[in-house]
Formats: structure tokens, C-alpha cells, sequence
């Protein structure tokens, strides 16, 4: 907000009714253009924070995996559970079978969070 009549009362109220900053007359542009770059920093952060929130919320993260098979369905189905689960988990195979995807997919999912992983 810019106004030629600062008070505080008017100020607080303009950031009450979600004003990102409140700026009296006489400006300075550098000013202004500070405060519009932090004000899109800003949104653009929220947005970004919104959009980690639905991505935690939602759970697995099996995009980068294609597989309609009974077997794919059914490691995507434990893969899930254990996820859910607050137990340790051992992930086996060769480096080619993907065991970076699944420790990835478990840990996006797992309530805990915290792996300690070795390869």
C-alpha cells in the first residue's frame, strides 16, 4: 500500500487486510521495486511450499515408473505399506533393478522421513 497519509492505525489495518507492505509518499523507485521483487520472492515461495505440502500429503511418487503389470502393481502395493509402516526396511537387488527408486519412494512416503542408506 502507498498513501500520503501514514498513521499507524491506517497501517495496521492495511497489513491486517493483507497489504505486503505499506510505503509513504515521497518514494523512492528503488524502494518500490525492491518491495514488488521480496513481495513475488514471497509468492513465489508460498506457492512452492503449497505445492511440497501436497506432494507430502498425497504420498508415493511413482512417476518415473511405468508398469501395469500384476507384479509391478504388487511391488507398488508393498512398497506402500512398508512406507506407511515405522519399521527398517532392507532393500536388496543389483544396482540395475532399482533400488534407488523404491528407497526414494519410501522415503517421500515414510512418516519418519530418515533413511541411512548404503550402496
Amino acid at each position: 500500500m502507498i498513501t500520503a497519509y501514514a498513521t499507524v492505525e491506517s497501517a495496521i489495518n492495511a497489513m491486517k487486510l493483507g497489504a505486503y507492505d505499506y510505503i509513504t509518499k515521497p518514494f523512492q523507485i528503488d524502494e518500490i521495486k525492491m518491495v514488488i521483487k521480496k513481495a513475488l520472492e514471497h509468492e513465489h515461495l508460498m506457492s512452492e511450499h503449497k505445492f511440497l505440502l501436497n506432494e507430502l500429503k498425497t504420498g508415493r511418487d511413482f512417476s518415473g515408473v511405468r508398469g501395469d503389470s500384476p507384479v509391478m502393481k504388487n511391488n507398488f502395493k508393498v512398497a506402500e505399506s512398508v512406507a506407511a509402516s515405522n519399521s527398517s526396511i532392507l532393500i536388496q537387488g543389483n544396482p540395475v533393478q532399482g533400488r534407488s527408486f523404491w528407497r526414494g519412494s519410501y522415503t517421500i512416503t515414510a512418516s519418519r522421513r530418515q533413511t541411512i542408506c548404503c550402496d
